[in-house]
């Protein structure tokens, strides 16, 4: 559900230019495992392929500081926070976050025409 709605969404629609609108990927910031911020929208960041792959994941402090500087020090020192948070979601919460994510996709893509 993230891929398609970071893609999308208000909160990740600035990527790094490069390998064009097919090689969009979504990039965590904190890793996927974290289920705390698993599908929290300021975890995740639309870059094209090669920026994911070679420049997010081979230059992580590059990255962090480009992250930091996008959702500024508050922002993400309250995600690093949740991010450093266990969580376990039960199935009601999974249910609640996938509806919540259905409705933001559904409110841009009718924003959008």
């Amino acid at each position: 559900m993230i891929p398609s709605s970071a893609r999308l969404s208000e909160h990740a629609t600035r990527s790094v230019a490069g390998g064009g609108i097919k090689a969009l990927q979504c990039a965590h910031v904190f890793s996927r495992a974290r289920k705390s911020v698993r599908w929290d929208l300021d975890n995740a960041v639309t870059l094209c392929y090669r920026h994911h792959l070679f420049w997010a994941h081979s230059e992580p402090i590059e990255f962090s500081h480009w992250i930091q500087a996008r959702l500024g020090a508050r922002k993400f020192y309250a995600l690093q926070k949740r991010a450093n948070t266990i969580k376990k979601h039960t199935p009601l919460e999974l249910i609640d976050i996938e509806e919540d994510l259905k409705k933001k996709l559904k409110a841009y893509e009718t924003s959008k025409g």
